[in-house]
């Protein structure tokens, strides 16, 4: 099971500068496995055509896919 939701549109600051962006919530389990589950949150910029930052809830859901929080630090659109 994988659900996401447009939270909110907002400027977000990264390392390669202000961005204009979607705030998507993304809710995703396993609920033939015990009910687990966890979130994350993605900011996606029309602008850039990509996700500009991530944040994964810090639990034992995403342990062994190993995703990481990041942000975008440089872009160029071709």
């Amino acid at each position: 099971m994988c659900d996401f939701k447009v939270e909110d549109i907002v400027e977000v600051k990264t390392p390669a500068g202000t961005f204009k962006a979607y705030v998507i919530h993304q809710k995703q389990g396993t609920p033939a496995y015990g009910g687990r589950y966890g979130w994350a949150r993605h900011w996606y910029s029309p602008e850039v055509k990509a996700t500009v930052k991530r944040e994964y809830e810090k639990s034992d859901y995403w342990v062994e896919s190993r995703m990481n929080d990041a942000e975008l630090i440089s872009y160029e659109l071709k």
